[in-house]
Parts: structure tokens; sequence; C-alpha cells
């Protein structure tokens, strides 16, 4: 199947806004700059903390690197072992035997740690 072409022939690499309108005033390229303002990261390296988050936390509970990679949205295992070590400076397998990550139910409430299961 072809890429999708627009007027001019090039390709269009415009993002698909929900419901296929775009909110009146955001421009895509305009994205960054209050998002970046609020919360001090872009949007994509904040959406990698978050894949990241999730990966870890399925990574405590004792899944493997491979379904964690797949559950978490990684297009393989190496992209989840680039994120840990980027991330949290150590590799998966070192991170799902990290105790610290057992028992956080601050920032895990809903999850139980296999200290109290």
């Amino acid at each position: 199947m072809r890429p999708r072409r627009g007027r001019t022939g090039s390709r269009s690499r415009r993002p698909r806004w929900p419901g296929g309108t775009r909110p009146a005033g955001w421009l895509p390229r305009r994205l960054p700059s209050p998002v970046r303002a609020q919360i001090g990261l872009t949007p994509k390296h904040a959406a990698r903390l978050v894949r990241f988050d999730h990966a870890a936390r399925l990574l405590a509970e004792g899944r493997s690197a491979a379904v964690v990679a797949a559950d978490s949205g990684y297009a393989d295992q190496s992209h989840l072992h680039r994120d840990v070590v980027a991330f949290a400076g150590m590799t998966p397998a070192a991170m799902a035997v990290t105790p610290f990550l057992a028992v956080d139910d601050v920032a895990w409430p809903d999850a139980v740690s296999p200290a109290r299961a």
C-alpha cells in the first residue's frame, strides 16, 4: 500500500487529531512549547518517561523483559533496554531484582508488592 499523498504530491507528516478536528489555535509545530513550559519536558520525552514507568512496574512484578517490552509499547526488547539504561542506569535484569521498586506503594498504589503478597 502506497503512502497517502497531499495536494503537492509530498507525503503528509501532519499528526492526526482525535475526531478529525484540530483545536482552535493549536498548530502541530507549536505543541511542544506550552507542554515544555508546563512540565519542563518535550511531549516526546514525557511520553518516553510514562512508557518507562509502566515498564519498570512490570519488571518489578517479575515479568520477562521481552513480555514487558511488548506490553509497554516498545518496538522490541533492545528499545526497552535503551530506555532502562538511560533513565535508571541499569539493565532490565538488574531493575527486575532491585528491591526498592517492589515496595514503592507511593508511586504505584494499586500494585501489590512481593513483600506484601
